[in-house]
């Protein structure tokens, strides 16, 4: 089994522990894994592999969500074993100190992989990617609202003035979408999360739709544009007038897990 390690150079806790991977890995399967450039240069390693020129099976980040979204968006094929730096991440699996049990483990081939479904976005007929979380669209301008019409299977749901909305995926349904008031909703589920930011509109709510529904937002031609974000990684302009369409990607994000995990995150999420 091929193994990958990523994970940002600049924070020395993070570094610590890819090289304890590393290093446990080195150990348990006698192997060295690829390392993402920049880590690889703060681990004083030699070389280095771009993450989307990885041909693990296996990619380690070493962070919290952000690093494995991030992960993801680079090489959306592999799949992923994050590693929790101390804060809660939602979507790790290993904590710091279960990282030489987790290995071995893995070596054994102890372990099962969790796919999640994922969001394909287009902006006026051009593929921006998938999502694993959520496609948020927001204004640049916290003053200012925007202005949408909103279609789901090609009906016209409602038109929306709101700081922004979130379309998110079940994954995603415990990131940004849970803070603006959307609903909780297990992985396991096919469907996609309609969640408007501070509607001016108290009576418009957030949506659970079927994920074959294809959503369609429209920024109102004379509105103002505002500001598109995949996973938070990626972002894009959308002017008055361009048309988001999202809709229910072929591809899924892989995760490695040992337990069960969405309950148990639930607990610590709430305490």
């Amino acid at each position: 089994m091929k193994l990958g390690v990523s994970g940002r150079a600049d924070m020395d806790r993070r570094v610590e522990l890819a090289q304890e991977v590393v290093e446990t890995w080195e150990k348990v399967a006698g192997d060295t894994p690829s390392i993402e450039p920049a880590l690889a240069d703060a681990l004083g390693r030699d070389g280095g592999t771009p993450v989307e020129e990885m041909d693990a099976e296996i990619i380690v980040p070493v962070g919290g969500d952000g690093t494995i979204l991030w992960t993801l968006m680079k090489n959306p094929e592999a799949q992923l074993l994050g590693v929790n730096d101390g804060e809660l991440g939602y979507l790790t699996e290993v904590e710091p100190n279960e990282i030489p049990d987790s290995l071995e483990r893995l070596h054994a081939g102890d372990y099962f992989v969790e796919s999640r479904s994922k969001l394909d976005v287009t902006l006026d007929g051009e593929p921006l990617g998938s999502c694993a979380n959520e496609v948020v669209v927001k204004t640049p301008r916290p003053s200012k609202l925007l202005s949408f019409e909103v279609y789901a299977e090609d009906h016209r749901l409602e038109d929306v003035q709101a700081d922004g909305i979130i379309l998110a995926t079940p994954t995603g349904s415990t990131s940004y979408s849970m803070s603006a008031g959307g609903p909780l909703v297990h992985p396991a589920l096919e469907a996609v999360l309609f969640v408007p930011m501070a509607p001016f509109r108290v009576s418009q709510r957030p949506m659970v739709l079927p994920a074959s529904s294809d959503v369609r937002l429209r920024l109102q031609e004379k509105g103002k544009e505002g500001v598109l974000a995949l996973d938070g990684q990626s972002e894009h302009r959308m002017e008055p007038g361009d048309e988001l369409v999202v809709s229910r990607s072929d591809d899924e994000a892989r995760f490695v897990r040992f337990e069960p995990h969405f309950y148990s995150r639930l607990r610590e999420l709430f305490g």
